[in-house]
């Protein structure tokens, strides 16, 4: 249900600028809704759907489809990431967006607000204000 959920969030956020092959046109990097914890919520869910349909048929055959569909997601987000951090696409920008978000999983401490303990001491004390 998750994945299902994941995955129509997904798409509705993406609307016009999701596209087969390349950027859309007038695209725009997205950064809201689920693609503010993840850069890719869609494939995410695909693989969530699948694995959860493998384990509740209990099926080798659908469980090593989805390791297939899994391993076939990583490689076509690694084409689309370097499309998307070239100068065809949006640069600087989207190294930056990919360096704070997970792909497939969001990264705990940056999405929730949790800081590791030196950027914690570097914030200035009360008393030195």
């Amino acid at each position: 249900m998750l994945g299902m959920a994941v995955l129509l969030w997904g798409s509705r956020v993406m609307g016009r600028h999701l596209a087969i092959d390349g950027l859309a046109e007038d695209h725009e990097l997205v950064t809201h809704g689920p693609y503010r914890y993840l850069r890719h919520p869609v494939y995410a869910s695909f693989a969530a759907i699948a694995s959860g349909t493998a384990l509740v048929f209990r099926s080798y055959v659908m469980l090593g489809l989805s390791v297939m569909l899994v391993v076939t997601e990583r490689w076509w987000a690694s084409a689309e990431e370097r499309l998307l951090a070239s100068t065809e696409g949006f640069g600087d920008s989207y190294r930056t967006y990919a360096a704070r978000t997970g792909r497939f999983f969001p990264r705990l401490r940056r999405s929730f607000g949790w800081r590791r303990r030196e950027e914690l001491d570097a914030i200035p004390s009360r008393s030195s204000w």
